[in-house]
């Protein structure tokens, strides 16, 4: 999973027919890489928050949403899922700091319960916001 956070989201600052006022809203974006019955698969999931004071624990309600879908695919084949590659910017703010390595450990539990006692987890980090790139 390649995953990215946005807090600067906003529609225009007015809209033209109604006059309204639109808040900043945080966006995450998780574009999934999924080996699955047609062959590898990308998909893209999105997780809004409609106050992006603290976006930690949204992403990682959202992470384990996302996970739980693929991990019910993955049953649905017979399979399991064996292995989380996450990919990442190095953003202190969400992704880098105390409460997501913390996260982490219970994350890698979560996945286990899911059906492979042996699932692996790896969270790949790279420089602080300046998005994300994967060349191969």
């Amino acid at each position: 999973m390649l995953l990215d956070w946005s807090e600067k989201l906003s529609l225009e600052p007015q809209n033209s027919v109604t006059s309204g006022n639109y808040g900043k809203i945080g966006v995450l974006v998780l574009v999934c890489v999924f080996r699955g019955e047609k062959g590898v698969t990308c998909e893209t999931h999105i997780g809004l928050c409609e106050k992006p004071t603290n976006d930690v624990p949204h992403t990682h309600a959202v992470l384990k949403d996302v996970t739980e879908h693929y991990a019910h695919r993955s049953a649905s084949l017979a399979a399991s899922l064996s292995f989380v590659d996450l990919w990442s910017d190095g953003g202190q703010g969400h992704f880098k700091c105390a409460e997501g390595f913390v996260y982490l450990s219970h994350y890698l539990r979560f996945v286990r319960r899911l059906g492979n006692a042996t699932a692996r987890v790896a969270w790949n980090f790279m420089q602080s916001s300046h998005g994300l790139w994967l060349l191969d």
